[in-house]
């Protein structure tokens, strides 16, 4: 492993460049805004976790995306803009954080993903998802969209039989599908910041995983009886319609 978190970098080290049979590095929270294409090239079949958020990275390399062991890639709280087409590359990722940068779209390799459980990509300039890139994420679990420029969520959501977070707060959002709060293992549905004046009726009661429902800030101005029934839910907000 290297661990050269916090250590006032503003350029990577030779020594990280020589050391084989990696398993974890960790440059974040230095001041990089370069990553070396070769800076994976001694550990491709071996990195599985890459820790490179908290710089000023303006780009990624592609040569990252031929990490084939790579589960855990974060690349959050930068100044990228754009994510290579190779990110299908990395079929080993379980999570993904790219989160505080400048992206306005995100690959439709994206969907060779499938073992992708955790994605955060909150805190961007998105105006739109792949949708159809998305219903092939069957394996999500933790989907984290906030802070961007959606308009709507993408029906093809419902294909993430598994997801249990969603979290969509501060966006643009006009109208909740109820096939999103049918999914089966939903646990916490944030849509709090956005412009919904409705939410979707007779679909609620089969919610039974729902814990946590948040629509603050929006311009509702009633909400579904059947609500009122989950026997799970423990947080509701509605405050500020």
């Amino acid at each position: 492993q290297l661990r050269l978190r916090a250590c006032g970098l503003t350029s990577v080290p030779p020594m990280a460049f020589e050391i084989s049979q990696l398993s974890l590095m960790d440059l974040s929270r230095n001041k990089l805004t370069v990553i070396p294409n070769v800076l994976v090239l001694t550990c491709e079949r071996t990195l599985k976790s890459l820790f490179l958020d908290h710089n000023f990275i303006v780009s990624l390399p592609p040569e990252v995306c031929n990490c084939i062991a790579l589960e855990d890639l974060r690349i959050n709280s930068n100044q990228i803009s754009l994510l290579p087409p190779e990110l299908g590359n990395l079929r080993s990722l379980t999570r993904l954080d790219a989160s505080m940068n400048r992206l306005t779209s995100i690959p439709s390799s994206i969907s060779q993903l499938d073992e992708l459980r955790i994605l955060d990509v909150s805190r961007n300039l998105l105006p739109s998802l792949p949708d159809e890139s998305l219903a092939c994420l069957t394996s999500m679990s933790d989907l984290s969209l906030s802070s961007n420029r959606l308009d709507q969520l993408p029906l093809t959501l419902a294909f993430m039989q598994d997801l249990k977070f969603l979290r969509a707060n501060g966006n643009r959002i006009s109208q909740l599908k109820r096939d999103i709060v049918l999914l089966p293992e939903l646990t916490e549905l944030h849509l709090s910041d956005n412009l919904l004046t409705s939410l979707p009726s007779n679909c609620w009661l089969k919610a039974t995983n729902l814990e946590a429902l948040d629509v603050c800030g929006n311009q509702l101005s009633s909400v579904p009886p059947e609500i009122g029934e989950l026997t799970s839910l423990q947080v509701l907000g509605l405050a500020r319609n």
